[in-house]
């Protein structure tokens, strides 16, 4: 930790607080560049995690590092204060959003169209290890479950609703369908290749990558002219219609 140019206020006694413990828990022991409470400051970002930049109340000197505790998400903040990227709680309360692009990387836009603080994360993987749903990998941001069900999951009961090209349908935790579908480009997480309902769903190697098609026959018959069944051979037929996409 470096003090270069920073003079403790006078008659101040330091001591180990929640800022400086937070040191050797995160960094293993390592040096935190930022200041510890009473160093002067200019932003949150120049004061030791569990801090933030404030003005002192007592001295009336301004810019000061004073210490408000750690947190995960804003619920761990006492009120009027918020959770930032430091894992620390800072004075504001929470920014309201229309969509979750009005919120930074870590956070969504709630149902209260405020920013909710969840996780940063690059798979689905890394967001439904820290209890989240799935990961919006285009803002790095864990999110929860879609209320409306997932796009997810395999279907164990219930109806399977016709869908439009380029949506599939959603099933909710029971593994019901929900008589609902969801655009590709909205789902939480990989459909399943049996959730693709048409062909160019599920050739798409943007959309799956491991799902192949699989055709009917339409007036098939074999060498003599007789009519073709299942099991049969050297069958020729007219037109091929898509039947359904399965996994590798």
């Amino acid at each position: 930790m470096s003090g270069i140019g920073r003079q403790f206020p006078k008659d101040r006694t330091f001591t180990l607080t929640g800022c400086e413990l937070y040191f050797g828990k995160h960094n293993n022991g390592g040096d935190d560049d930022g200041r510890p409470p009473g160093w002067s400051c200019e932003s949150n970002a120049d004061c030791a995690s569990g801090c933030y930049c404030s003005a002192d109340s007592a001295t009336g000197q301004s810019g000061e590092c004073t210490e408000a505790g750690f947190c995960d998400t804003d619920a761990d903040c006492p009120k009027g204060m918020t959770c930032d990227e430091r894992n620390s709680c800072v004075p504001g309360g929470p920014t309201p959003c229309n969509t979750d692009y009005d919120c930074a990387a870590g956070s969504y836009c709630g149902p209260e169209n405020t920013c909710v603080t969840s996780c940063v994360c690059e798979t689905d993987a890394e967001a439904q290890a820290n209890g989240f749903g799935h990961c919006d990998e285009g803002r790095k941001t864990c999110k929860p479950e879609n209320a409306g069900g997932s796009c997810g999951r395999e279907a164990t009961s219930g109806t399977k609703p016709s869908c439009a090209e380029g949506s599939v349908p959603l099933v909710d935790a029971n593994g019901a369908y929900t008589g609902s579908c969801s655009t590709l480009g909205n789902c939480d997480l990989q459909p399943p290749c049996a959730a693709f309902q048409y062909e160019s769903d599920c050739l798409n190697p943007s959309d799956t990558g491991t799902c192949s098609a699989v055709y009917t026959g339409i007036n098939c018959h074999k060498p003599d002219g007789s009519s073709c069944h299942d099991g049969d051979t050297d069958c020729t037929c007219q037109s091929f219609q898509f039947f359904a996409c399965t996994g590798n």
